[in-house]
């Protein structure tokens, strides 16, 4: 589970790990360098993460996932299908009946344990992590997680498809890049849109050369991004998204039950499956 710098406060080990990173950031290392020395490294997104071992995590989801409904339509995530939100929970409780021991996660989220989760069948693993919008609205973490749902046609694809919803929780208490769906293409590109917007008008009245220049700098690379994105298809999108990708990690992870010291085998960042892109973060 790839986690933020609340872990430094629950471990002093981690605390000093963390400022040591920190330090080597400022004589100029690289997230490479840090995490080989430390085991934190710097997020795209520019927050600072460590990756706690999921091995010792102990779940009890039997009884829980229940039979396969008389019709099952679709296969969620992976192909045309229902949208996950049409899928039927066959068991809700907090996630300490689900994810009965995971002493590191608890440890450092503890508000976790009462965390709402609902469990169903399904023939492929799909799910949600359901939010609100912050009140008031934070820039850093605009949206705040309530719960989440998990589905699969096992005991062992649902635990790894709460991990991997887990993962997206996290990533809002920390600020992380949180990930998305499908649907954020089209907002993201209405608002890169009104920041061009704001940006070019701010532009037109500028009087100072130094203004200018920055202003200038950040049109031309918010116009490249539209450019990226607009070439992208929503399905391309969606799995390039920096929270998304560190959820499938974490999932994969788990599933192949890595422990603390394979894990210190590969460096997170080039163990993710495919290209990286922060806008959806940056811009939704």
């Amino acid at each position: 589970m790839i986690v933020g710098p609340r872990v430094a406060a629950a471990s002093p080990t981690a605390r000093s790990m963390m400022l040591k990173a920190l330090e080597m950031e400022r004589k100029g290392a690289t997230p490479l360098q840090t995490w080989k020395k430390t085991l934190w490294w710097r997020g795209e997104d520019g927050v600072m993460r460590f990756e706690l071992d999921d091995s010792n995590a102990v779940f009890h989801v039997s009884n829980k996932i229940g039979p396969p409904p008389r019709i099952i339509g679709g296969v969620g995530w992976e192909a045309p299908g229902p949208d996950v939100e049409d899928m039927i929970v066959n068991w809700r409780g907090p996630l300490i009946e689900v994810l009965r021991s995971h002493p590191a996660l608890y440890n450092t989220y503890p508000e976790l344990i009462h965390l709402p989760v609902g469990i169903g069948y399904h023939d492929f693993p799909a799910g949600i992590t359901d939010t609100v919008r912050a009140v008031p609205t934070n820039r850093k973490a605009p949206f705040i997680a309530t719960g989440i749902r998990a589905f699969g046609p096992t005991e062992g694809v649902v635990e790894a498809t709460v991990m991997h919803e887990l993962s997206h929780v996290i990533q809002m208490k920390e600020g992380m890049d949180w990930g998305g769906n499908t649907s954020y293409r089209s907002q993201l590109i209405g608002g890169i849109g009104r920041r061009l917007e704001r940006l070019s008008a701010l532009l037109r009245e500028a009087k100072d050369d130094e203004s200018i220049y920055s202003l200038g700098e950040r049109i031309r690379s918010l116009n490249k991004t539209l450019g990226e994105v607009t070439e992208l298809t929503p399905r391309l999108l969606y799995r390039s998204i920096l929270g998304e990708q560190e959820a499938r990690l974490t999932q994969r992870s788990y599933s192949a039950g890595l422990n603390a010291i394979e894990r210190t085998r590969r460096f997170p960042p080039e163990s993710r499956d495919s290209p990286v892109t922060t806008v959806v973060g940056m811009y939704r």
